[in-house]
């Protein structure tokens, strides 16, 4: 009997020996100071406080002013393509020159102009460099307007990424593109419908841009569904953001940007 006590004591004190020790780190005695936000956070942000750059910091309410016409993005171009009934075209804007705080409540006025000045209002609208009607995000004209160019794709969906092709800046712009049933696709011996492709560009200072690359994702056999690719078994056009996505950063620590693309999968 006492053998099994001292057994069953000793096994006890074995398991407890193995339980590793946690030690608590001592509290803080003083919780360190958390920093306001103030100008510089809104230009790590790529965001402007002012419509006039010499304007008082006391003049405004961050990050718009409470009237008139703000400034937002001024670091940094704003790319963007669109395929719409009209028309289809890219653009390149140096920031967004024309964000009004006053009619942030009304959609159709912020949002007024772009449609025609990308191509996808109907024809009757003259739009060229937005010289008929403005936006409440940009001013569509002028020296804002980098660029407003044919964009060159007929498909049905498509995503972009800005990149860092070795030259210190995002001055590249790869595309994700899925076509419809108008181009088909070959795997193992059998051809589906629909298409994907990744289209690179280098936007250069003066807005063009310039195709550097035609990029075929990798590919197997959940992304197929009978005749067709999966995506084209969505019901909804806003399915396809789940169905598709590209993004860009330095995977293999070389300094350059890679290209990690997802393509959609049935299954």
């Amino acid at each position: 009997m006492k053998k099994r006590l001292l057994s069953a004591l000793l096994a006890a004190a074995m398991i407890i020996s193995m339980i590793p020790v946690i030690t608590l780190p001592a509290a803080a005695e003083e919780k360190s100071a958390e920093k306001e936000i103030d100008q510089s956070t809104y230009e790590a942000l790529g965001l402007n406080l002012y419509s006039d750059e010499d304007a008082a910091a006391d003049s405004v309410t961050a990050p718009f002013k409470e009237d008139g016409v703000a400034t937002s993005i001024a670091a940094r171009e704003v790319y963007v393509a669109l395929n719409a009934a009209h028309g289809n075209r890219y653009t390149l804007r140096d920031g967004l020159d024309n964000v009004n705080p006053t009619i942030h409540d009304n959609t159709r006025d912020q949002h007024s102009g772009a449609y025609a000045f990308y191509g996808g209002s109907p024809s009757s609208i003259k739009a060229e460099n937005g010289s008929t009607v403005s936006s409440g995000l940009s001013s569509n004209k002028g020296e804002n307007v980098l660029a407003s160019q044919g964009n060159g794709f007929n498909g049905i969906y498509a995503t972009s990424v800005a990149l860092d092709g070795g030259d210190g800046k995002d001055n590249y712009v790869a595309e994700l593109r899925a076509y419809g049933n108008d181009r088909t696709t070959t795997y193992g011996e059998k051809e589906y419908n629909g298409q994907v492709r990744v289209e690179v560009f280098l936007i250069g200072d003066d807005g063009s841009r310039t195709q550097v690359a035609s990029l075929v994702p990798n590919i197997d056999g959940s992304c197929f569904y009978d005749a067709s690719m999966a995506y084209l078994t969505r019901r909804y056009a806003q399915e396809l953001d789940a169905y598709f996505e590209i993004e860009a950063g330095d995977l293999n620590g070389d300094g350059l940007d890679d290209l990690a693309v997802y393509a959609g999968r049935y299954s």
